[in-house]
């Protein structure tokens, strides 16, 4: 038989209504929600305080338009309660009314509780006339608050109030009442949204449960998690696995697509708790979301007991969403995973629970295209599938072309992968062509704006997004954060010591910071990555989250003293590497220095721009050789130029600095210039009376004077720089001075004589542990082998200095050893062979954008490739060596590693040798 209201047969008499203990009295808040955060929560906790329910606008997950939602809440409502400040909120298109104003229009004869926050400066327009009939409306309380401590106090006191007033008035004998129907059940909180609905559902056992979220976008890129996640959750001995991750990375869009199979078939949870204000409320909110009924008993105990006595028998996935924030309440889901075996959770958060059950998962952005691919390649990666979905969303003839396709790759390159990034800027494409995106991301928190609207504010911005997460650090991991904002593409542990633990001279009551500690939570919190490099633990932040960083550390006003304490810690970086540069730990420091280019060029810039031409040059001098070494000639000359300009002669460096131009200008081919800048090092060296720079220039200019085959001044210049050098006993210019000198033999044929000075320089030079050195020298040894017929000493000779080139990646001297190794192969008629190494140098020297000097036997070289060429033929040479250039230059090198000895055929060929400027 059908039954009515209230559980009677449908055509009976009234029937009583029953109130069950999870259908309490329901509060509806209204207010604009973005400047009135902090008073919302002290209504919310005023609310529960008395055991009533909140019905807030952010705590549900909203797949309705907003009008509908709030229409369905305020039905389901019993009392009204405003606040209002300044702003009368937004106005939909087509309404003549805000959200805010609709909402007091709509809530009818229910009680209204009104509290407007004092002073009010900026109070708009429209919302004063709406609180002047506010005013005037007689059924509605109205006062006045400052603190959101005084409003929670004047909320729990007037529904208390309230609620005494109404059970009195019901004791007042009165007309019979009619039938009163039993409400809805309330629509029930999912904190944090998701996309999904709030209502419950009945499955088969005659529970209540939440409907799962639902979503309304495709899932990107997540094949191999979503099968990994499925695969732990499986597994007995894996309840609860942490989705950890920034702000961003699509944590929860993943756990909902993880657990989408499980809520099909009705054993799926969801509980949101990114609004819940308190640990505590953790386990009851699972509770809350699993239909349980609330406990009498107080206390976490009576909550554990009562979620084990729910899931002990049951199969049951729960989707614990943005737990970063409260994980001191899960301390006892440890109990409850204990006791339920059926159980397991998914949980997301930027930082573990550290659970002894938990099994960490870190989500990773989406893989961006490399430089420099193709469009299929661009196409194929998962960050740029998921712009080119989520721009189709707004303007469906988005598509990547060829035209496209560079700027959609650099886009969500800059963009980290970060899907929430990628979809705000996909957003944008309605307006905006990639290109224009591109243009405007130095204003990228105002660009990646306006999310859908039916999404938590806090991921309608990318600002807010980054926001809601460096709100829960502490003070320190917070000034941390803002100052690792300086760096460029990374820092050691010992640079963020040095840059960001220091005490502050404008705030000494906040001492000393232990970067150590706060840099683990960082990285626990996912703010920070770590990574190795080279043995090294390494430090970053997203590209967005720096962007973040960095503004409030202008804001802060700290910007200044953070930028001048890196540029003093990279100052002492490079003078540190100075001497190390040309010693035995040369790999290591050439490494290091690489890693730190960027910060090194953020330096020089600061120093530069800040006027402080010792600092400059002290940090461009210190630099030379990684310059030199690593193939960054254009740019050392550049900031080498710059220094010596900012510094007179009476500077003890302008001579290192103008020298380092020399030399860099020297491999760019620009003898004269080259020439002009060591004269000038020289003068200068002179002023000062630097007796290692004097001899530094006299070796340098006797190497131009070779270059521009001034055979006689450059054996006298080299020579007296030679006598300076074994004088005041500077060992490594006496190393690099002497292979300068085998030049000039070398030149003349006087091969004996080059022999002995290369052999005197390989053995100072392993002596010092001098890699580049050493490799220089063993070139050119490999020469006057090669010179004297003996082929497979030149060949080991050249095999053993593209190892040790190989070791300090310098790319020039492995140049320097497949020619040389070029012209053993053309002396042993393995025509193919020498040219194929010949094209591979090419394409090296063309990237260093280092030509081959004179000095290095060119026109011997030119010869050689001449005879072969005529010997194989015009054709098969130029598809040799056609073949040389498109080879990786890893199987060249092993070509030559590798290569075998053999007989003497042609000592006739000239190998290239190489010199060895010295600062």
């Amino acid at each position: 038989m059908p039954e009515g209201v209230g559980g009677q047969p449908s055509g009976q008499g009234p029937s009583r209504v029953i109130r069950t203990p999870d259908h309490r009295l329901r509060v509806f808040v209204s207010s604009t929600l973005r400047e009135l955060v902090p008073e919302r929560r002290a209504v919310r906790a005023a609310v529960e305080s008395l055991h009533l329910s909140p019905v807030m606008f952010e705590l549900g997950a909203r797949p309705h338009p907003p009008r509908e939602l709030y229409r369905a809440y305020l039905d389901q409502s019993h009392v009204f309660v405003g606040i209002y400040w300044e702003s009368y909120g937004w106005v939909a298109p087509e309404e003549e009314v805000s959200g805010l104003e609709d909402e007091y229009r709509l809530c009818g004869p229910k009680p209204k509780l009104i509290y407007v926050k004092t002073p009010a400066k900026g109070r708009q327009e429209r919302l004063e006339t709406l609180l002047d009939r506010i005013r005037a409306d007689d059924t509605a309380s109205y006062k006045s608050f400052d603190t959101p401590d005084e409003l929670r106090r004047l909320v729990t006191d007037d529904l208390a109030l309230m609620l005494t007033e109404r059970f009195e008035a019901s004791l007042v004998p009165g007309p019979a009442a009619g039938p009163v129907p039993a409400p809805d059940p309330p629509p029930e909180p999912v904190h944090g949204g998701g996309g999904g609905e709030d209502g419950r559902s009945e499955d088969p056992d005659g529970q209540h449960r939440p409907t799962w979220p639902r979503v309304y976008t495709a899932l990107v890129g997540r094949d191999r998690e979503l099968a990994e996640l499925s695969a732990l959750l499986a597994r007995p001995d894996r309840q609860l696995v942490t989705l950890l991750g920034p702000g961003g990375i699509g944590k929860t869009r993943l756990a909902l697509a993880v657990g989408e199979q499980a809520a099909r078939e009705g054993r799926a949870t969801y509980v949101g708790l990114a609004t819940l204000a308190e640990p505590a409320g953790v386990l009851p909110a699972v509770g809350e979301a699993l239909g349980l009924p609330e406990t009498a008993e107080p206390g976490e105990g009576a909550v554990v007991r009562a979620l084990v006595d729910a899931l002990r028998d049951r199969t049951e996935l729960v989707v614990l969403d943005n737990v970063e924030h409260v994980v001191d309440g899960v301390a006892g889901l440890g109990d409850v995973l204990e006791a339920c075996p059926g159980l397991s959770v998914l949980a997301t958060s930027r930082t573990p629970l550290r659970l002894e059950a938990e099994q960490e998962y870190p989500v990773a952005a989406l893989a961006a295209p490399r430089r420099g691919a193709g469009v299929d390649e661009v196409a194929g990666s998962d960050a740029v599938r998921l712009f080119v979905d989520r721009a189709c969303t707004v303007r469906p003839r988005f598509a990547l072309t060829p035209d496209n396709a560079d700027e959609v790759a650099e886009l969500v390159r800059r963009l980290d992968g970060l899907p929430l990034a990628l979809e705000l800027a996909a957003a944008r494409t309605r307006l905006m062509s990639p290109a224009d995106l591109l243009r405007r991301l130095d204003r990228r928190f105002e660009l990646l704006a306006g999310g859908p609207r039916d999404t938590p504010s806090r991921q309608q911005t990318l600002r807010s997004t980054i926001a809601w997460s460096v709100d829960q650090l502490g003070p320190d991991e917070r000034r941390v954060l803002d100052a690792l904002a300086v760096f460029e593409r990374g820092c050691s542990l010992e640079a963020a010591e040095a840059v960001c633990g220091v005490v502050e001279p404008d705030r000494p009551d906040a001492g000393a910071v232990d970067v150590v500690e706060v840099m683990s939570v960082l990285v626990e919190d996912n703010l920070v990555v770590a990574y190795d490099l080279l043995g090294e633990s390494r430090f970053t932040l997203l590209d967005s989250i720096r962007a973040y960083a960095r503004e409030v550390l202008e804001a802060g006003g700290q910007d200044d003293a953070v930028h001048q304490r890196h540029a003093a810690h990279y100052r002492a970086l490079a003078e540190r590497a100075k001497d190390q540069l040309t010693g035995a730990e040369q790999r290591t420091w050439l490494n290091r220095l690489e890693a730190e280019h960027d910060n090194l060029r953020a330096a020089l810039r600061w120093f530069d721009d800040h006027g402080d031409g010792d600092a400059l040059v002290a940090t461009a001098s210190a630099l030379l050789y990684f310059w030199w070494i690593r193939g960054h000639a254009r740019e050392g000359r550049q900031w080498l130029c710059r220094a010596a300009e900012v510094v007179d002669d009476t500077h003890p460096l302008r001579s290192v600095a103008l020298g380092g131009v020399g030399t860099l200008t020297w491999l760019q081919g620009d003898y004269p210039a080259a020439r002009e800048a060591y004269e000038a090092s020289l003068t200068a060296a002179r002023t000062t009376g630097d007796e290692a720079q004097i001899a530094s220039a006299l070796g340098n200019l006797g190497v131009i004077a070779l270059e521009l085959g001034e055979l006689g001044r450059a054996g006298e210049l080299l020579e007296e720089s030679l006598a300076t050098n074994r004088r005041i006993g500077n060992r490594v210019q006496t190393s690099r001075t002497l292979i300068n000198l085998s030049l000039v033999r070398i030149a003349g044929d006087d091969f004996a004589g080059a022999r002995t000075l290369l052999e005197e320089s390989v053995a100072l030079n392993r002596r010092l542990g001098d890699t580049w050195g050493l490799a220089t020298a063993l070139i050119n040894l490999g020469d006057v082998h090669r010179a004297e017929g003996e082929l497979d000493e030149a060949q080991a000779r050249f095999a053993e200095s593209m190892r040790l080139a190989q070791g300090i990646d310098d790319r020039e001297c492995v140049a320097y050893a497949l020619e040389g190794a070029g012209t053993v192969a053309a002396a042993r008629q393995d025509l193919a062979g020498a040219a194929r190494l010949w094209g591979g140098a090419d394409v090296l020297r063309e990237t260093l954008g280092t030509p081959r000097p004179p000095s290095t036997a060119a026109d011997d070289i030119a010869a050689d490739i001449a005879r072969v060429r005529e010997q194989l033929g015009p054709e098969a040479f130029e598809a040799a060596r056609e073949e040389g250039r498109a080879t990786p230059l890893a199987q060249l090198v092993a070509a030559v590693m590798g290569a075998p000895g053999g007989p003497a055929r042609d000592p006739a060929s000239s190998a290239p040798v190489r010199p060895a400027h010295v600062r």
